[in-house]
């Protein structure tokens, strides 16, 4: 069995996984949140987007119900005459 230490001269210190940028993970970096104002800026913005794309989706929902009204009008009027 494998010991997860690295022996140092003086010692064996525990070794802790890295990422990829070479910043250790443990518990402690994962439940930090950065709260700076770019984070709230994005944060903002996103919600804004959200809120926009849920505005245009109902838009085009009604669009195409008029379309389909429409279309659908022609078609009964086509075939009652």
């Amino acid at each position: 069995m494998q010991s997860n230490a690295i022996p140092f001269a003086r010692g064996k210190h525990p070794t802790s996984p890295v990422s990829a940028t070479a910043a250790p993970i443990v518990a402690d970096v994962a439940m930090m949140r950065d709260e700076s104002e770019s984070i709230e800026r994005w944060r903002t913005w996103s919600i804004q987007g959200a809120n926009t794309d849920r505005q245009m989706a109902r838009t085009m929902n009604r669009v195409f119900v008029a379309i389909g009204l429409a279309l659908l009008a022609w078609l009964a009027f086509q075939l009652l005459s």
